[in-house]
């Protein structure tokens, strides 16, 4: 009896276990045209903390998440696609380097540093947590592609994109921005 009791026990803690974990998975809602961008606070490149959507109110901005070398190439395209195209636009770059190995973020930070121009470089937030988090939240593409969104000057998202860079998608946010494609 008491055995049956303990597996009992057991299979319960497992069961609330799994059930927990779902419901932790599926809580997460994806953003979406309308919905106030959340908060990320960070440290750029050059040393300065930032908090998005705050830094780019009273006017619209974009922002990039980029969560790979991949992703950061992707992000990469889009930003100087948007910086020749649309001059005065503010561009803010996020980048996840929590699946860097710490022994060689220094090295990947240099990296990013010296492919990026100084101005850009402010406008660069480097973050070393919830990425899985916010991969679900921008429901992510691929690994290869970077997240942009447009932001309203009230902070809202405008427009969203996380399938990567294409002429197709970059005619939709030029179209968003009211510019000929």
């Amino acid at each position: 009896m008491q055995r049956f009791l303990r597996i009992a026990v057991s299979l319960t803690a497992m069961l609330l276990v799994a059930v927990t974990n779902s419901a932790a998975q599926t809580d997460v809602s994806h953003l979406k045209p309308g919905d106030s961008f959340p908060s990320i606070t960070g440290q750029t490149l050059s040393g300065k903390q930032m908090e998005l959507p705050g830094a780019a109110s009273a006017r619209p901005a974009v922002v990039i998440l980029s969560f790979s070398r991949a992703g950061g190439h992707d992000s990469q395209t889009w930003s100087q696609h948007l910086s020749k195209n649309v001059p005065g636009l503010p561009i803010y770059t996020v980048i996840f380097l929590e699946s860097v190995p710490r022994l060689f973020r220094g090295m990947a930070i240099s990296g990013i540093k010296s492919g990026m121009p100084a101005t850009m470089q402010d406008r660069t937030v480097l973050l070393y947590q919830d990425s899985e988090a916010w991969e679900r939240k921008v429901r992510l593409g691929g690994e290869d592609h970077a997240c942009v969104v447009l932001l309203k000057a009230s902070g809202a998202i405008e427009w969203l994109s996380s399938e990567g860079f294409s002429d197709a998608s970059y005619s939709g946010l030029l179209k968003q921005l009211q510019m000929p494609g």
